[in-house]
């Protein structure tokens, strides 16, 4: 969600928007927080989700 952000942001999109969907990606964070037990990854190699995990632990 944060890359697509960036995505927008380069392709002009209003600040209101990205604003509004910094918002989304924080809801997003606090749920995978608040539930990590029902948080699903997608259908990724062992190798990719050992990644995924560990940037959603730096963040």
């Amino acid at each position: 969600m944060e890359a697509a952000k960036e995505i927008y942001r380069k392709h002009g999109c209003p600040e209101e928007f990205l604003f509004d969907w910094q918002l989304l990606i924080n809801e997003v964070k606090a749920y995978q927080l608040e539930s990590p037990a029902t948080v699903k990854l997608p259908k990724l190699s062992p190798t990719e989700m050992e990644l995924v995990r560990e940037e959603m632990n730096k963040r």
